[in-house]
């Protein structure tokens, strides 16, 4: 089946639209939920309000939140039978295997953030487990080619990234200690870790056995012309 693109007008969380797009398309039925973002569980809970969606799980990257935060979410999932709240790592195989078989992963601003493992590890991680990827995040097109961003000089990295990020001064610590993390925070994954391209996420799940079925297109990200903001839909071959 021959992809498409969709261009959506830019709304506060634009990633979302995909979802809808995997539910409507590919029919899907299940999910796993990475979850990486500020407001932990969005995308979770949006998905599992669908009345097509029977069961969901929601896996977070980051390895601490805040008290309130987790007692919060628990509380809404309890509202819903159908999701289960795994703990730990979700990127291990441990979180893996307890997460199951799901119809759909969703990885919404979580791969240009990973590290150990990286990106592409996390897919071949989760690809045995599912039959779906749902990916939203600011995508690299700036070169022909994904590159680990810690790795630029100081100068071309304060320019490629967005205005918040490199007027952070997050560059001149990267050898600090993240307790929060037990790394460095050159390793963190609350920081950007990844500019990937199109072309490398695409030949990756080419690999594993995926074709891309949808790219919707939200946009610019303000502040910089080195990203764009895309989500992609994947399904098994």
């Amino acid at each position: 089946m021959q992809a498409s693109t969709w261009a959506i007008p830019p709304r506060r969380y634009p990633f979302l639209d995909a979802i809808d797009v995997a539910i409507s398309e590919l029919g899907i039925e299940s999910f796993a939920s990475i979850d990486n973002g500020v407001t932990y569980g969005e995308q979770a809970l949006y998905a599992i309000a669908k009345p097509e969606l029977r069961a969901g799980v929601l896996a977070d990257v980051r390895l601490t939140r805040p008290r309130d935060q987790l007692l919060n979410m628990l509380e809404l999932a309890a509202q819903w039978p159908g999701l289960r709240v795994v703990g730990g790592d979700a990127l291990t195989e441990f979180a893996v295997d307890e997460i199951g078989d799901v119809d759909a992963v969703f990885c919404l601003n979580v791969l240009l953030h990973a590290v150990a493992p990286d990106w592409d590890e996390v897919l071949a991680l989760y690809a045995p487990r599912t039959d779906c990827f749902v990916i939203g995040q600011p995508q690299w097109v700036a070169s022909d080619e994904t590159i680990r961003l810690h790795e630029l000089a100081r100068d071309a990295y304060v320019e490629v990234m967005p205005e918040s990020i490199a007027k952070s001064g997050v560059f001149d610590r990267l050898g600090e200690w993240y307790p929060a993390h037990q790394r460095l925070l050159r390793d963190a994954r609350t920081l950007w870790q990844w500019g990937i391209t199109d072309t490398d996420i695409e030949a990756r799940l080419d690999d594993l056995g995926f074709a891309l079925a949808h790219r919707i297109d939200h946009g610019p990200l303000p502040g910089t012309a080195a990203f764009v903001n895309r989500t992609f839909v994947f399904r098994r071959v």
